[in-house]
Order: C-alpha cells, then structure tokens, then sequence
C-alpha cells in the first residue's frame, strides 16, 4: 500500500486545477510537517474525471458549509458566504439498493456468501474511507484479490 500522504501528494496536482488544497480537508489529519496524512469520512473522494473536468471549466464548485437560510435565489451560510442559486444538490453519499437483496432472496450474508450458500458469492465496493495507507481507489483490486477464495469455495463447497 502506498502511504496516505503520499497519495494526498498525487491528489494535490489535480486539486490544483479546481483550487483545493487536499490537506485542508476536513477528513485529513496529519501533522505540521505532513508526514502522514490519515483519511476519515463516510464517502469517498472526489477523484473522477467528471468532477475534475467540471471544476476546472468552471461548471462547479464545492462548498463545505452549511446553510442558515434562504432568499431569492441565494443560500446564506453559517460561515456567512452568500451563494447565488437556483438549485441545491445534497450530497450523502452511496445508498444501497434493497432490489438487489430481493433479487436475491438475501436474508443474511454469511462473510461472502448469500444466504451461506459458496455457489452465490457477493462483493460491493466499501462505503468508507478509513486509512492511511492506500492500494487504491478503484474497486477492481480488492475483487480481484478476493477471487481466490471465492473460487477455491466454489470449487471445494464442503
């Protein structure tokens, strides 16, 4: 894995497009000198291209704050900015999706397995970040490296 502020280090060349500097994220700890950086938050990231691409042509822009009020067309902060708007997007994160359990037939997960049957594997990708050390932010890697023992079940189920 690589270390967290390593990483940040990465990040930070395509923050500096959209003009955020990653360390001052509320989710990043580190120290004075930066050398760790600690991630902990219940999402991910911002780290495709759409948010980069829209940030840097100006179609965005991130705002951590909250809102005290509203007037015609502009949302009043807590921190007191006032932001012209016509629409306001809230962003919570990744929410499950309870028509796949159905489809299913989920009562329960036994580690990997559906209903603790090994023929019916199931993985999804984390829905937090707590870390500071990295191997990446793509799912990919993680299923991967879970394949052996899913088919080593599948091929051994007693």
């Amino acid at each position: 894995p690589v270390p967290g502020n390593i990483v940040l280090e990465a990040f930070q060349k395509m923050y500096d497009l959209v003009g955020f500097d990653v360390w001052t994220a509320h989710s990043v700890k580190t120290d004075a000198n930066r050398s760790f950086a600690h991630v902990s938050q219940r999402t991910v990231f911002g780290v495709t291209d759409i948010y980069f691409l829209a940030g840097y042509y100006g179609l965005m822009e991130v705002v951590v704050d909250e809102i005290k009020r509203l007037t015609h067309h502009t949302a009043h902060t807590k921190k007191g900015k006032k932001l012209p708007c016509q629409v306001i997007l809230k962003a919570v994160g990744t929410l499950p999706d309870f028509k796949i359990d159905k489809m299913l037939g989920l009562r329960e997960l036994h580690g990997l397995w559906v209903n603790g049957d090994p023929m019916r594997p199931v993985v999804c990708n984390a829905m937090f970040v707590e870390a500071r050390n990295f191997g990446s932010f793509s799912s990919g890697p993680g299923f991967a490296s879970m394949l052996p023992a899913i088919t080593w079940f599948i091929d051994y189920p007693t």
